[in-house]
């Protein structure tokens, strides 16, 4: 059953700008992630989702009705953590969520006292007083506490620390097993990797299915230091992308059988290697170069 079908999206805001006839759709229990760059226009399609955008053409449907014409009665089955942190009063959270909980006609408390339990908050510290990390995570309890049926992530994993998102991962996990279906935009390339049944590249105005191609190479971020200095013409090795120089020093994308990069590396005189996973920004550029 489709959750979510989108069909030719577009908002504009100037000739560069924008979401240009975007279609894809979203199935019952399926999570799908979307990267690009900074500026691609992946936040202006959670909001005009959302009907916080209003849009230029085409059409969103969610189950079996348009949003503009059901729009009170969907936003009920929707969870959404937006790019920006919320505002949030200044009171208790003990308070603060209690109000809540009165917003979907149904008692959540045992769910949203959950949330608050996995995610290690004090139900008597004073909201003004949250750390960004911590104000992260009232936002992710506020998304998904009254279990939607549609869940919308921008950044998720911002703010939070490695156990914290190890809990983040496990609360969509069995969020998306319950029934829920999830959008989510982040940078976190690990991140989606575990959760997200399709991954799409938003690149040009072009939705682009890259899972597989993600699947298929394994991409590291390398960064290196040299007694010498380091030119391109050095790095013009098989599986080496997205290369940035600094003196002595370089970073990159590599993808292939690391034995051959090292033995290549060996003539360099190395000082100091560091292997790591990319994040989505880190990968974009050897991604982009892979698909053309």
């Amino acid at each position: 059953m489709q959750i979510l079908t989108i069909n030719n999206l577009t908002k504009m805001y100037s000739d560069t700008k924008g979401i240009k006839n975007i279609s894809f759709s979203i199935e019952e229990k399926e999570c799908v992630a979307i990267i690009g760059k900074s500026g691609s226009g992946k936040s202006t399609l959670l909001k005009c989702i959302l009907n916080l955008t209003l849009i230029d053409s085409g059409k969103i449907k969610i189950y079996d009705n348009y949003l503009k014409n059901n729009y009170e009665d969907l936003i009920r089955v929707i969870g959404y953590l937006p790019d920006k942190q919320n505002q949030f009063p200044k009171q208790k959270l003990k308070d603060f969520l209690k109000v809540i909980n009165t917003y979907y006609n149904l008692d959540y408390t045992n769910d949203i006292l959950e949330y608050v339990k996995l995610f290690n908050l004090d139900l008597n510290s004073d909201i003004s007083k949250l750390s960004s990390g911590e104000v992260q995570k009232l936002s992710l309890i506020l998304a998904v506490f009254h279990k939607p049926k549609l869940l919308l992530l921008d950044e998720p994993t911002n703010f939070l620390d490695t156990a914290s998102i190890h809990t983040l991962t496990q609360i969509l996990k069995k969020l998306k097993y319950e029934g829920t279906s999830i959008l989510i935009v982040s940078h976190s390339l690990n991140f989606i990797l575990e959760l997200a049944d399709r991954i799409y590249l938003l690149n040009d105005f072009n939705l682009i299915d890259i899972k597989s191609k993600l699947k298929e190479n394994d991409y590291k971020k390398i960064t290196i230091a040299s007694e010498n200095e380091i030119t391109y013409k050095d790095l013009n090795l098989k599986g080496v992308s997205n290369i940035s120089l600094n003196n002595k020093a370089a970073s990159f994308i590599f993808t292939g059988d690391i034995s051959y990069l090292l033995k290549k590396l060996a003539t360099f005189e190395i000082l100091d290697i560091v292997i790591e996973n990319p994040t989505v920004e880190d990968l974009l550029g050897g991604l982009l170069y892979d698909l053309s």
